[in-house]
């Protein structure tokens, strides 16, 4: 079964997918890669003789949108940003089990088919519940780990869930207005630009969602995990609340570098913060080399 509700609906998230890159004005190359899952189709920028850094994209959503934030990080940085299989873009449409480890595998799969021997590893909110799914199943193949307004720690609260986003999805989805769409983002992403908006209208309307969150990790499944790792949760995440975030990577994570939260901040890093966000990822990056 396709994770798409109709042909034209995929051919719609696509075109939004390959605007958004352009909208981003980075030289990109692409390609795709085997995995035990399927192809994956890889977006690769940054010099290339820059430190590699692998970037796992948020759940049901186009790799471009979730990529924006990091873009100042490609200047310096060689970036390899999969599409996630099961998840809107270009790689195959295999949907994995998601309280699996079957994550961890598709992860490894894909830094060894690029070639790469412990890079830094990178995920937000989805992406980094891949991340620490792959932490879990192969901690061998992380050279450092960064975790961003992450999942795989604990489910997300239903109630606000439910009340703030998924009331109004349902009645954008009866509705098809605007200012049902904008209220179901509110809470996520109090001030989304246009793109954001628009591609999240079109998931909404054309995208079989993956509901399930990677699984959540525990203290026992990071024994042989050893990577520095950085953890950055969002003071206003409405999915992943920052004091269960800290207290739970401090918990689980052997090597943690430092566990901080992003001030002022929803879900989504608003674009004032990116260059700050940016700056300090650098900055864990220069200090555990």
């Amino acid at each position: 079964m396709s994770i798409y509700r109709s042909p034209q609906g995929k051919e719609l998230l696509l075109k939004l997918y390959d605007q958004n890159w352009v909208t981003l004005g980075l030289k990109t190359e692409r390609s795709y890669i085997p995995t035990r899952y399927g192809n994956t189709h890889v977006v690769t920028t940054g010099p290339r003789d820059g430190l590699p850094i692998v970037v796992f994209h948020g759940g049901n959503m186009i790799s471009p949108i979730s990529f924006a934030w990091i873009t100042a990080l490609a200047s310096r940085y060689r970036i390899y940003a999969p599409d996630t299989v099961g998840h809107p873009g270009y790689s195959d449409e295999t949907r994995l089990n998601p309280g699996s480890f079957q994550y961890g595998e598709w992860a490894a799969d894909v830094i060894d088919d690029l070639g790469l021997n412990k890079p830094i590893l990178m995920g937000g909110s989805y992406g980094a519940g891949i991340l620490l799914n792959l932490a879990a199943y192969a901690p061998e193949k992380i050279g450092k780990a960064i975790l961003v307004v992450p999942s795989g720690f604990a489910p997300p609260p239903m109630l606000p869930l439910i009340t703030k986003i998924g009331l109004p999805m349902i009645l954008y989805m009866v509705t098809h207005t605007r200012v049902c769409l904008v209220c179901s983002l509110s809470a996520m992403y109090p001030e989304p630009a246009e793109n954001f908006v628009e591609a999240t209208g079109a998931v909404y309307q054309h995208l079989n969602v993956e509901a399930g969150m990677p699984r959540s990790i525990h203290r026992e499944d990071l024994v042989d995990f050893q990577a520095p790792t950085l953890v950055l949760a969002a003071e206003n995440d409405i999915f992943f609340p920052p004091t269960s975030v800290i207290r739970l990577a401090m918990e689980v994570i052997p090597n943690l570098v430092a566990a901080e939260v992003i001030a002022n901040s929803s879900h989504f890093v608003p674009p004032r913060l990116w260059p700050s966000l940016c700056a300090r990822i650098h900055r864990f990056i220069q200090e555990t080399s």
